[in-house]
């Protein structure tokens, strides 16, 4: 079974890297710029509302195994930080890489 399916975001200008756990029944957030997008921000928020209901949505066509998406926590992963928006991209290499 697979356990984590990778996704690396770009939303709105900004790179991270969203993790789909599913023996953790997670959506974790990889964010190298969590500091400058705090996880109850708006930004975050939208991009929720947007990502979540439309993975489940695609799963569903590909897939008729029900994995209760719909209860999976959401998290934020406490990862490095970077102090240069020029390294985001290196971090988010570096969060698929492991």
């Amino acid at each position: 079974m697979l356990l984590q399916i990778y996704f690396p975001i770009h939303y709105e200008g900004h790179w991270f890297v969203v993790v789909v756990h599913t023996k953790g029944k997670k959506f974790i957030i990889l964010d190298p710029c969590h500091r400058d997008f705090d996880e109850n921000s708006e930004y975050h928020r939208n991009f929720k509302d947007i990502f979540i209901p439309n993975f489940i949505k695609i799963w569903n066509e590909i897939d008729t195994l029900d994995m209760g998406f719909h209860g999976y926590q959401t998290i934020f992963a406490d990862v490095p930080q970077c102090s240069r928006d020029e390294d985001v991209g290196i971090f988010i290499m570096k969060f698929l890489q492991l």
